[in-house]
């Protein structure tokens, strides 16, 4: 039986929506002549000029919308709250070093936040534990 999201009037499904402030169009051809890695090269060069910035928002459902399947976009209509604001001013020094103590866990939420009833977070969660162990073994 599938869970209803609905069966409580405190509880209220959403999809965050993490966008940047200044959004770089550029056409194919620019975009194949750049490095696989240019996001990430580029970086500390953009940093030098500003900091980067990302709004936190959230986009929440109504009812009949689906939350088990994430590649199914809601309606443009939905609300959309602002959680918040990330503001990148720095890389770290050796971020390869950093990426690899990292584990992230879709299924770790803040309390008062419960997942969705998409059966690929814990699937996730279960394949990001194991890929954090093999970094930690060949160390």
């Amino acid at each position: 039986m599938e869970s209803d999201p609905w069966q409580s009037a405190d509880k209220q499904p959403f999809r965050y929506i993490i966008a940047p402030a200044k959004v770089v169009y550029m056409g194919e051809q620019e975009a194949t002549a750049k490095s696989a890695n240019y996001l990430f090269e580029d970086l500390p060069k953009l940093l030098a000029k500003a900091p980067v910035t990302f709004h936190i928002k959230a986009q929440l459902t109504a009812p009949g919308d689906q939350t088990r399947d994430p590649t199914q976009a809601w309606p443009d209509e939905r609300k959309v709250v602002d959680l918040g604001v990330v503001t990148i001013t720095r890389v770290v020094p050796d971020s390869d070093a950093e990426q690899k103590r990292l584990l992230f866990l879709l299924g770790a939420l803040t309390a008062g936040i419960s997942p969705s009833d998409d059966p690929l977070i814990a699937a996730r969660d279960n394949s990001y534990g194991v890929s954090y162990v093999r970094r930690h073994v060949t160390d």
